[in-house]
This record gives C-alpha cells, structure tokens and sequence, in this order.
C-alpha cells in the first residue's frame, strides 16, 4: 500500500534507525568492552583510510569516490590526493598553495577556498565528506586533501556538477607523538603550528589528538593582513574489537584577505581587441608595454581590508563491525559560521585620465553571512561473496538543515589610480542592497555497489543518489521584499564504471557520471525585483555529464603509480552570474547552454626510486562554449612537477633538497574573449636540515618573481601566483 509521507517523515524515521544502530552497537560493545584495543583489526577496514595507506606524495587508498575504502587502480575516475606530506613539503599554510602541483586543477581567489577543476566551478567545500558552509581555511589540521575530477553527485549531491575536493582532517594517534614548528617569512609573517597526541589510557582504549595553529603578519598586496588562531582537538574511543566512536572540533577565528585579485593592463597591449578609453584627449603617461599593474597594488582600501571569520565545526562519527561482513558508519556534523566581509568591487572598464594615469572605477560592499547547519549520514555496507566473485554494497541517507543570513550594502568609492594609489579616502554612505534569509532542508538517499569479478581482474562499480530538497527564501532588495518556496522535484544522479586488470599492476577504466538541477526560472538581473517593468525571466535546467576513459599503473614494484585519462565534460544551461554597470542593478545572469572542456590528462605521484619523493602531471584541454569561445582563465596546457630528493638515512643527520615547477600556456580572459594573459613558468625551491629530532626548512617559492595567471575573471580581477616569497621553519619534535 502507497503512503504519503513527507521527506521528513521519512527522515525521523530513518534517524531513529541510526539511533537504534548506535543503542545496539553500543550494548553490543559493552560485552567486548574489556577486550584489549591492539586486538581491534577488524575495525571497519572499509571505511577507513588513514595516512598509513601511503608514504611521502603517494597513496594506495581513497574514500571520496566511492564512500569506501578502495584501491587507486580500482577507482574508475581521475582522482587526485595532496598528502601531508606533501603540504609540508612545499610548505603550504592554506588551500591555494596546497593544489598547486594538482593536474587539471586551479585556486578561484573570489570564493573562499573555490576551485576550478577542469575549467568548471567547484565552489563548494566539503570537510571529512560533509558540505560546509565556504570560509577561509588553514592547513594545520589535514590529513590530506581528496580530489574527484568531474561530476561527484552520485556521491555528494546533485550540487557537485564540477568536481568534489573533499579535506580529511588528522586522527588521533596511536603512539605518543609532540612537535612545535614556528615559521617566520616574507611580508612579517609569523607563525607557530602544535601537533599532539598519544593514548590516554594504559590499554589505548582512548587517543587523542591537539592540532592547532597561530599566525600573524602581512601579505604581498598594499594594506593586507593575515591573522588565524586554529585549534582542533579530537578524541577517539574503542569502545570495543568492533565499535569505535570518534569526536572532532574545529574553531577558527581568522581575519584573512578580501581582495579580489590582481588588476591586468589590456589596454597597454596593442593586440587587445578591448582598447581603453582616454579620457580629455590626454597623452597617457604609462609604459605602453606594461602589462601588468604593480604587482602590490591593491584595489581594496584600508578602511575595508579583511575578511573577518569565526567558524565552529563538530563532527562525531560512530562504527560498528556486526559481523565480519556487515558494517555501519553514523555520523553526525554542526557548523556555526560568520563571516563579515568588506571589500572593494572593481569595475571592469579601467580608463587613462586626463593626467595620463590608468584608473579603476570601484564600489565597495559591506557583507555579513551567519550560517548554522545540522547534518547527518548512515551507511551499512555487505561484503560478500558468490561463486568465486567479491561484492560489497553500500546504502545510506544524508539529511541536512541549514538556516542563514545575509545582509549587503553597497556603497560608493572614488576611482583608483593604479600607478598614485590613495588608500584612504572618503567613503560613500553605504545602502542596503540585499537583505536574503533562507531555510534549508534536504534529505538524500544513495547506494554504491562494487563487484570483483575473475580473481579481481574486472572491478564493476555503480552509483545513484536521489536528492530531494525544500526551503524558503526571503529576499529583502533595496526594500522590495520577497518569500519564495524552494521545492524542487526530486533529482538522481548516476555513475557507472567499469575496470578491468589484464595484469595486476595496470587498471584500463571507463565512467560515465552525470549531475544536474531540476528546472527553473531564473532572473535575467537579480538585483532588481520581479515585478520590475525591466526585469526578464528565462528558464534553465542545468546538467553536466562527463564521459572518461583512462589507464593506471603501479610501476617499478608500487613505488609510482600513474595515471592517462581521457575526458569529455559537457555542461548545459549553466547560469553565471556576471558585473556589468550598464545592467539594472550591476549585475547579469548569463545561460550558458553547451559549454563543453576535452582533453589528456596525465598524473603520477609516488617514491621511483629510494630517498625520491615526485608528484605532477600535464594537462591538454581544449574548451569551448556555445558561442565557440574559450573557457576564461584555463590554459590549453599545463604541466605541474614537484620533487624532494632525501640524501641522509634513518640513522645520520643530513639534507633535503625541494623543487617544483609549473608551466601554462597563455589564457582569456572576461567571457567575451577580449583580452588574453600570456603563459609563463614559476618555479619552487627548498632545503630541510634535519638531525635527531631537529628540522630546519627553508622554501622560496617563485624565484624568477614572475607573474602567473592562475585563473583570469576580468581586467580588475585575476588570480595570479604570489611574488617571490620565503619562508624558514624551524621544527622540534618529542
């Protein structure tokens, strides 16, 4: 007989399934609670993938793809891991710096922590598998960073339409283990890192673990600041062989930059199809082969500099093993997060005044976002066997709930000059632009199905969740309020693959993965309302689909593993949003009905030979969008390198030699094509010294101080690598 049960319905119902599995795992612990903790080998072994799986740059395991402990050559996708040691190894303090070695993959600097994978957005964050709400992160506190290139929605949602980076945070250890590392570098950059913990009971039945970070200085931009105080404890529990129960914090209270990028001189360029005006007849009084603006130049102001951010994280995660081949996993996340970001908006029509200086028209905006979410998820994975063949099944649900706030104001700010800054002038008076209040709830179901066929020669793997999703928005614009229902149709979101094994150390692969959002009406100027005599509604469904096929190996004996993939990304009816001065209200969402990224990728990682740690790859992509333009901002090739060569043994002091290079060809910029950032290379160095529980590092990074267009978005906006930096670290471990 049909029901008509709502989601949440559903939803209390499943909850109080989780919570009867918790009561019984738990009674079940009791009985086993004596049992000795280095007796626990059977402690869920499909879920977790710890930083042991892999030494230096190169891993054996990964989680993102498939929720389940699974082999690199068994995953029929491209991914891409960052180890810790490798975030050390380059010296990396936040998330930008931490993928610039990641084929394929670059830092969007206008949304905290973005990506651009592939030439597609992926804005959104995820921390140990749950989707946060985006803020500014630190280092200290990962394990390593998880990448899936293109769509993950049949793992993480329908949202993940580009790709999924998924940071897994460091767990409490086993053995008793302290160091403090304190950093000192370019722009009066200081900087100290704590790493504790060790069981806390004789048995080890209790471990724990204290990372936390402080850092304070400046940055390579005039007037910007850097502050972060990080601190996140966790603490694991073995309750018994077959239980475990973990608890993690995270507290972040930062004030980081709010620039919005680097200003590029189109105009000075005479192959630019996008000339400056020149305002009075005036003789411009720049260098007229000058691309670049002076590298500290900083369209922000003083007054506004900084993003100030106090973020709270808390996730439990609860294991129970009922037998040797039923296992279940409940977890559980809260996050409290506010951000107030004041910042400058430059205008893309930079001009030469009649002094023959260049100037940036500019707007600045207070903006406040208050955002508290609850979620939760629930797997149960079947590992079996039939006839010879290995099968392991995994069902689970996620539910979320988030309420949030945001309020912005606009206000007027004098034209810059890029060449004469002035930092402080007036400011207009700022008004309210948007006051938006939203309420979000969701529920989602999913199954992942693997199937190991011919003594694991052919792996098979499939995927499908169903989202299903309401809210409500109340938008407040220049005092025209609106309440809309957010209820869209329920979406699902498929991935299927296959890998088959001809030899043990070589995997050919094939997937297809799909994402999409159901249909909906979309405003041609959201900052106007709808019942404005200007205002245009189109309708868009947007989908994106990738279809890949590739070879992986693990060669010289495991030590290396690479990676060849083809790829072909398909996006269709995407909206972006887009400034334009000339719009009602200043900005512009723009369909974007068949946007389409192909190409190679090739990817290796690993230890080739003793003392050597390598990671890198080259990517070719050849973008196109309906209109037979170029993605802006993503280079037809790009090769990435890093390496560390280790010249003592386990037993002497002695040195650590870094180096690292990244090579793009040239990019567009703007989604008009007019204008176009030439290529360039950046090359990293470094030295660690190390003796008995000493180390010493150094690492300058970019030594030819060039400039690299990491992702061009318009003149006044480009993200582009930092100047010559330096950084020297001194580490003492216990």
């Amino acid at each position: 007989m049909k029901t008509d049960q709502s989601p949440f319905a559903r939803l209390s119902q499943s909850f109080v399934f989780g919570a009867a599995l918790v009561l019984a795992g738990s009674s079940f612990a009791a009985d086993n609670a004596t049992t000795p903790a280095k007796e626990s080998a059977v402690l869920l072994e499909a879920f977790n993938v710890t930083a042991a799986s892999g030494a230096g740059y190169g891993v054996s395991a990964f989680s993102s793809a498939t929720r389940l402990k699974t082999p690199i050559l068994d995953v029929p996708q491209s991914v891409s891991v960052v180890t810790s040691s490798l975030i050390e190894d380059i010296g990396a303090i936040d998330y930008a710096q931490a993928v610039a070695y990641v084929p394929g993959v670059s830092y969007r600097q206008n949304v905290n922590d973005g990506s651009i994978i592939r030439g597609f957005d992926a804005f959104n964050v995820y921390r140990n598998g749950y989707r946060m709400t985006g803020y500014v992160s630190d280092n200290v506190s990962l394990d390593r960073i998880e990448i899936i290139k293109g769509p993950a929605a049949a793992i993480a949602g329908a949202s993940e339409s580009g790709g999924l980076v998924n940071r897994i945070t460091k767990k409490p250890l086993d053995k008793r283990h302290l160091s403090f590392r304190t950093t000192v570098g370019s722009f009066e950059l200081l900087r100290g890192e704590l790493d504790a913990g060790g069981p806390v009971d004789e048995r080890g039945r209790f471990t724990y673990r204290l990372v936390a970070a402080g850092q304070n200085g400046g940055a390579w931009r005039d007037g910007e600041m850097q502050r972060k105080f990080s601190v996140n404890p966790s603490v694991n529990w073995r309750i018994g062989s077959r239980t475990n129960l973990l608890v993690e914090v995270e507290y972040l209270d930062a004030k980081t930059s709010s620039n919005e990028g680097s200003v590029y001189l189109p105009f000075l360029d005479d192959r630019t199809t996008n000339p400056i005006p020149i305002r009075g007849g005036a003789t411009p009084r720049v260098a007229l082969n000058r691309r670049w603006a002076p590298k500290e130049f900083n369209t922000n102001d003083r007054k506004l500099e900084g993003r100030k951010q106090d973020v709270a994280n808390f996730f439990a995660t609860y294991t129970h093993a009922f037998n040797d081949h039923l296992s279940g996993r409940q977890t559980l996340m809260r996050q409290s997060v506010d951000i107030d970001t004041p910042k400058v908006r430059a205008a893309h029509n930079q001009y030469i005044g009649t002094d023959g200086g260049v100037y940036v028209p500019r707007s600045y905006q207070l903006q406040t976002n208050n955002n508290d979410s609850l979620a939760g998820q629930g797997d149960l994975v079947f590992q079996y066997e039939i006839v010879g063949t290995r099968h392991q099944t995994l069902a689970g649900y996620e539910f979320a709930r988030s309420a949030g706030d945001t309020v912005l104001f606009l206000g007027a700010l004098p034209d810059i000059s890029v060449y004469a800054p002035n930092y402080d002038v007036p400011l207009g008076v700022a008004t309210l632009s948007t006051s938006q209040t939203t309420r979000n709830r969701s529920l989602s179901y999913f199954v992942n199905h693997q199937s190991r066929l011919w003594q694991d020669r052919i792996v098979l793997t499939g995927g499908l969740r169903r989202d299903t999703a309401k809210g409500q928005k109340l938008n407040d614009r220049r005092n025209n309020r609106e309440t809309t229902a957010v209820d869209p149709a329920d979406l699902d979101s498929p991935m299927y693959g296959v890998t088959v094994k001809p030899v043990r150390w070589l995997a050919l692969y094939a997937v297809y993965s799909e994402a999409g959002a159901p249909l909906q009406e979309v405003r041609r100027f959201p900052n106007i309302p709808a019942t404005d005599a200007r205002q245009q509604v189109f309708s868009a469904e947007p989908k994106r689909t990738n279809e890949e096929f590739g070879v992986k190996a693990e060669l010289l004996k495991g030590r290396l593993t690479a990676s060849l993939a083809r790829f072909n990304t398909l996006s269709k009816d995407a909206v972006r949003g887009d400034l334009d001065a000339a719009a009602p209200g200043g900005t512009k969402n723009i369909l974007e009905a068949g946007n389409r990224a192909k190409g190679w990728e090739l990817e290796f990682f690993g230890a080739p030979v003793a003392h050597l740690n390598l990671i890198g790859g080259y990517t070719r992509i050849e973008t196109s969008t309906v209109t037979k333009l170029e993605f802006r901002g993503v280079p037809k090739e790009k090769f990435t390198a890093f390496a560390a060569y280790d010249f003592r043994d386990q037993r002497k002091a002695g040195f650590r030699l870094k180096a690292g290079i990244v090579y793009q060809t040239s990019v567009v910029g703007r989604s008009e094509n007019n204008y176009r950032i030439p290529g360039g290379r950046v090359f990293d160095t470094g030295v660690d010294y190390s003796f008995g529980r000493w180390n010493f590092a150094l690492n300058v990074n970019n030594i030819t101080d060039e400039i690299l267009p990491i992702y061009a978005i318009s003149q006044s906006s480009n993200t582009v690598t930092p100047p010559r930096t330096w950084l020297f670290s001194v580490r003492r471990s216990w």
